[in-house]
């Protein structure tokens, strides 16, 4: 009996588990009741499958474990707070990690719908740092990506920068 090697796959899509079939041999699969040498699976969550391979003489068993993983969910903003005022460039913004993701695409824009992102980073921490702001309003929102695609934007935030100018590092 050969099951295969453990294979991680992403939600929604499916594999092919076991072996080219042998002559002489019957095959069984737990979960399921597929009686081939190989069988197409697709799991909602994580499930370990066991083959069996029945001759005449003897049957064996092994086993393959399919892994699912999922996009990753949105992340929850932390700083600045929602609707701060008067903040100073550059400005820092934070979120919580978001399970599953190896990277995040923070968007700051000047309308709520995102039409007219003015600025973009692709990062792997959960900060970044934003300058060159005029003094104006600025929603922004984070985006999760991981290895099965990008998860849900996160709540829109928004923060004004305050009309600063610095001079030789005083206000």
């Amino acid at each position: 009996a050969n099951a295969g090697n453990d294979v991680s796959i992403c939600e929604g899509q499916s594999t092919t588990i076991g072996t080219p079939a042998l002559a002489e041999h019957s095959y069984s699969w737990s979960p399921g009741g597929a009686t081939t040498a190989q069988v197409q699976v697709s799991p909602s969550v994580d499930t370990t499958y066991t083959v069996t391979a029945t001759t005449t003489c003897t049957s064996a068993d092994d086993s393959v474990s399919v892994l699912v993983d999922h996009v990753p969910a949105a992340p929850s903003l932390t700083g600045p707070a929602d609707g701060a005022v008067d903040l100073a460039p550059p400005v820092q913004l934070t979120w919580t990690g978001a399970p599953g993701s190896s990277t995040y695409l923070v968007e700051i824009a000047t309308d709520s719908g995102f039409a007219n992102v003015v600025q973009s980073q692709n990062v792997a921490a959960t900060a970044a740092t934003f300058g060159g702001f005029a003094p104006i309003e600025y929603f922004w929102r984070v985006t999760p990506t991981g290895t099965c695609g990008a998860g849900n934007a996160s709540a829109t935030f928004s923060f004004t920068v305050d009309n600063v100018i610095f001079i030789d590092g005083f206000g």
